[in-house]
């Protein structure tokens, strides 16, 4: 996974540059590998990442709408 950051760090570096891809073959068919080689790790890291970020949003969405209902029936009773 470091390897690959590392790689799209490069090709970053080297963005400014005309046909990236031409200059860089063996970058990119590094690049492409690690993604062969390491696809599944990568998967299951972006996975968990989203779960976490889904979990933190679902999290607030749950405790706004109960401040809301709280805020709706405490105007309701008055």
């Amino acid at each position: 996974i470091i390897h690959l950051i590392e790689s799209l760090t490069d090709i970053n570096n080297t963005s400014d540059h005309k046909n990236t891809k031409l200059q860089n073959p063996t970058l990119i068919q590094h690049i492409h590998n690690i993604c062969i080689q390491h696809g599944h790790e990568i998967r299951q890291l972006l996975e968990t990442k989203l779960q976490c970020i889904f979990n933190q949003v679902r999290d607030e969405y749950e405790q706004q709408c109960g401040q809301l209902i709280t805020n709706i029936e405490h105007d309701i009773q008055q």
